[in-house]
């Protein structure tokens, strides 16, 4: 299943978005991420993907929400994509300082503020823990051998490393928390709930993903899953 499939459709607040002239030129000298999907225009997200040199086309559907909101005052349903648009809504704003005008400034600040209190409404909450408990559960009884990576709820709202855009801190860093990445030969909930056992942990997991690696050696998926946690080391990711 895609992101763009698990994500409910967006919905639009009563607010007018911000000025989308003043909104449309930041865009088009943005540096981030953000801006690079969005000069690649009605490209699909695997092409994104393969222009940017990036593996998995991901980041395309979580900076298209971003722009959707900047642009169409779009606020996600999700109370963690909410969290995510909020604080990417401040990081925009803080970019181009100087060049939004104080009433479009305004407007982005609003919405961000609206994106907090649908990622703090606790009835989302359950309803998103309650979808993400399900799509474990179905994941998980496909038997399906290969590298996954999995977390808990906390972890995903409050990382253990909050970035600038958090309320009350003064660290550039982007937000940093906890990831497992392990992996199964035969089948990944078995392995994963061999793990659980005599572990006390309050909440159930959220399987984020599984690599496949049907045809690969044991020895290869070791190095492939070794070298994803490198990577998620260098990217700002703890493992579990």
């Amino acid at each position: 299943m895609t992101e763009s499939e698990r994500e409910p459709k967006t919905t639009n607040g009563d607010e007018s978005p911000a000025s989308i002239r003043e909104v449309e030129m930041a865009l088009d000298g943005d540096s981030t991420r953000l801006g690079q999907v969005w000069r690649c225009g009605e490209k699909t997200p695997q092409e994104i993907a393969d222009e940017l040199e990036v593996a998995t086309p991901g980041f395309v559907y979580s900076n298209r929400r971003i722009a959707a909101a900047l642009l169409n005052g779009e606020v996600p349903p999700k109370p963690t994509s909410a969290k995510q648009v909020a604080s990417a809504l401040r990081g925009f704003v803080k970019r181009h300082e100087g060049k939004l005008s104080e009433e479009t400034a305004k407007q982005i600040q609003g919405l961000a503020g609206r994106c907090d209190r649908v990622a703090e409404d606790p009835l989302a909450i359950q309803r998103e823990d309650d979808l993400d408990q399900e799509e474990t559960r179905r994941e998980e009884a496909k038997g399906t051998p290969g590298i996954y990576v999995y977390t808990y709820p906390h972890y995903r709202r409050h990382p253990v490393l909050p970035g600038l855009e958090y309320k009350g801190t003064g660290s550039e860093r982007r937000p940093r928390t906890y990831f497992k990445v392990g992996m199964s030969g035969r089948d990944v909930k078995e392995r994963i709930a061999n793990q659980m056992r005599g572990t006390a942990v309050p909440e159930r997991r959220s399987l984020l993903r599984i690599y496949t690696t049907p045809v690969l050696s044991h020895r290869l998926s070791w190095n492939c899953e070794f070298q994803l946690m490198v990577l998620g080391r260098r990217r700002g990711v703890f493992e579990l």
